[in-house]
């Protein structure tokens, strides 16, 4: 199950989720509220639910569909509610592969950084003629300019159209705090971008302790490993699913 961030919507998992599917694996793409682009409306402005009722849904979906044991993959925003859903021990969440997630004023570093960029974003919102900027620079500085630039025209284009859903989203990811769990039923694997700045790798090291889960630094990328390196991260997660 591979579950995307904010901005950055289900479309960048398409070369890993096909990759995946090679071997004969079911592997379903989440579409979080607001990412269904079958009709944008990029003027409308999206009332995202809360993130653990976004966990809850998902769950809910796996097991209306009677579907085995289920590994989450998340990237940035889906890590974010991985950790959620791994802390909450479903039956139906066999393991979590969590790439940069958020978790709060445990990662101190990371936790201002973001704050201040949520900040200078509700500050752009403002405006109705800086709502386009404003989003787009609050993404890219959240990816990383590597990463920013590995989206191509068509994902930086796609993050400009969602610019209404990211400025509505980022209030409910900026205020999360991570839980912690006293168990290891669940195997959890904490990754971190080669590139991504100290920040990104001491709050993997956090959360691993938060989750008692594992660290895995991937070589060559940075916040977006399914669009910089979609073959390392498909192997990846076929070597914990």
């Amino acid at each position: 199950m591979l579950v995307h961030g904010v901005g950055v919507g289900p479309e960048a998992f398409t070369a890993v989720a096909r990759r995946l599917s090679e071997d004969g694996r079911s592997v379903r793409r989440i579409v979080r509220p607001g990412y269904d682009d079958a009709d944008p409306n990029p003027s409308t402005v999206f009332e995202p639910f809360g993130l653990e009722t976004q966990v809850d849904l998902i769950i809910e979906g796996i097991m209306q569909r009677n579907e085995q044991p289920t590994v989450w993959v998340g990237v940035s925003g889906g890590a974010t509610l991985g950790v959620i859903a791994a802390a909450r021990r479903p039956g139906v969440i066999a393991g979590a592969l969590l790439h940069e997630p958020l978790i709060g004023s445990s990662a101190a570093a990371l936790h201002d950084g973001v704050q201040a960029a949520a900040a200078r974003l509700r500050i752009g919102q403002r405006e109705p003629a800086t709502v386009e900027s404003s989003a787009a620079g609050f993404v890219a500085g959240l990816v990383g300019a590597e990463s920013w630039a590995a989206l191509g025209s068509a994902g930086r284009a796609s993050v400009v159209a969602r610019a209404g859903l990211v400025g509505t989203e980022v209030p409910y990811f900026a205020r999360f705090e991570a839980p912690s769990v006293d168990d290891d039923d669940v195997p959890v694997v904490i990754t971190v971008g080669a590139k991504s700045p100290v920040p990104r790798h001491e709050a993997a090291e956090r959360a691993a302790e938060l989750l008692r889960g594992t660290v895995v630094v991937i070589p060559g990328v940075g916040h977006l490993p399914q669009v910089e390196a979609p073959d390392a991260f498909a192997e990846l997660i076929r070597s914990i699913a």
